[in-house]
């Protein structure tokens, strides 16, 4: 395979994992939220959750945003069940870019030493 087509490869495994991470933790957030009565609230902490866990399977905020589009695109087309995902992937998405920023911007600021012991646990 040609250095370009893993490139492409590599960056459709990161665009679907940072969809499958924002559904996975937004719906797990919207779930818990309707039992606690804070939707909104959980759905926003999960999205942050999502993004640190894409940050250290090194999915970039591009991809995240790429998500949260998708979850603009639903949320204004539709009023139904493809609705919900859209809400889910709007707000759990937006969390998860600022999440996943944070974090890479944290992680960088690491000295050698600190990134090694962080590996090492």
């Amino acid at each position: 395979m040609k250095n370009s087509q893993h490139q492409h490869m590599n960056a459709l495994a990161r665009i679907l994992g940072a969809f499958i991470l924002t559904l996975l933790f937004g719906f797990v957030g919207y779930y818990a939220g309707l039992k606690l009565g804070w939707v909104l609230a959980m759905e926003l902490v999960a999205g942050l959750i999502a993004g640190f866990v894409g940050a250290v399977l090194r999915i970039t905020p591009m991809d995240f945003i790429f998500t949260w589009l998708v979850g603009v695109g639903l949320l204004l087309a539709t009023s139904d069940l493809l609705g919900v995902v859209g809400h889910v992937l709007f707000s759990a998405g937006l969390t998860a870019i600022l999440g996943n920023l944070y974090l890479i911007v944290r992680l960088s600021e690491l000295t050698d030493e600190e990134r090694k012991a962080l590996l090492r646990f």
